[in-house]
């Protein structure tokens, strides 16, 4: 059967709520006239059965954030035409390019990247690499070595960061960036977990840090790990994960997700060489992109302009 999407619009997003992910539920509902967020949606015997949903950023790249069909209505070219509607109106609406972010790993990961190399996308790229960790890493830790630091070296509770220690990093990555700019720490303050979120200090001054997030009673995530750049040979960062994973332990919380970003590759590669296989899982995000040409009219017009 030939598949029409239909636009949601605020009214009727309610009856679609059940078709897209908890956390991106408040976007959907909040749809808004020419607003940055965007969905379609397709019905049988008017029922709900497929959802597509995305969002508009500066204005020029159209992110599908979900895609979502009933089982007993999948290869039957639904997705397709979701995806299909949602690519024009990024187009209507001026965006030359649309993203889409996926993880490897789930029951929906080859359907997925069969749509898309079947839509024209380009090849997707590995984004973050996630490793969840059980209590065999304890193990692995109790036979590092104990004396990885000197007495320039001491650890404290990032709870108790100072606000002087904080002027000092702004200030400081403000007058000559040392931090990448996803590794700032104070981005992921809210809700860090006061267990094992740490800081090291150099010679006084705050040089690296640990940040973690309890994601239910089992696993803690640990989201943000840096050590300044003169001081990462010999793996002084270590002692961070040492006593934050030691402290972990000690309260009996099994497991562990580390999430580790592509473009910091020397991590990557750590990760897989020490963790991955021994005592633990991994998979990736990855991102797949697709330009965007003009509408025709659009296009036709700026030749005709081009022309005189």
């Amino acid at each position: 059967m030939p598949w029409e999407p239909l636009p949601v619009g605020a009214a009727d997003a309610p009856r679609f709520a059940d078709l897209i992910f908890a956390g991106m539920r408040a976007g959907l509902l909040d749809l808004r006239e020419q607003g940055p967020r965007i969905a379609f949606a397709l019905e049988a015997d008017a029922n709900p059965i497929g959802l597509i949903y995305g969002e508009i950023e500066d204005s020029r790249t159209g992110h599908v954030r979900s895609i979502f069909v009933k089982p007993e209505h999948r290869r039957r070219g639904a997705a397709g035409a979701l995806l299909r509607a949602i690519e024009n109106e990024f187009r209507i609406r001026g965006c030359s390019e649309m993203r889409i972010a996926y993880v490897t790993g789930k029951p929906s990961t080859e359907a997925v990247e069969k749509l898309l190399r079947a839509a024209g996308w380009n090849d997707p790229q590995p984004d973050t690499l996630f490793c969840r960790v059980d209590e065999r890493m304890a193990n692995w830790w109790a036979y590092r070595k104990q004396n990885w630091l000197t007495e320039d070296f001491t650890l404290f509770d990032w709870t108790d960061l100072t606000a002087a220690d904080r002027e000092h990093i702004l200030r400081t990555q403000a007058e000559s960036p040392w931090i990448p700019e996803d590794l700032v720490p104070f981005q992921y303050e809210q809700n860090l977990e006061p267990l094992n979120s740490f800081g090291l200090r150099f010679k006084g001054e705050v040089a690296g840090w640990m940040i973690t997030h309890r994601l239910d009673r089992d696993t803690i995530r640990y989201t943000c790990s840096f050590m300044r750049g003169d001081l990462q040979k010999r793996f002084r960062i270590a002692p961070i994960y040492q006593e934050a994973y030691r402290r972990q332990s000690e309260a009996g919380i099994p497991y562990a997700l580390f999430m580790v970003p592509y473009r910091h590759p020397a991590m990557v590669n750590f990760t897989k060489r020490h963790w991955v296989g021994k005592f633990a899982t991994a998979y990736e995000s990855r991102t797949c992109s697709r330009p965007l040409a003009a509408p025709l009219a659009e296009a036709v017009l700026k030749v005709q302009t081009h022309a005189i």
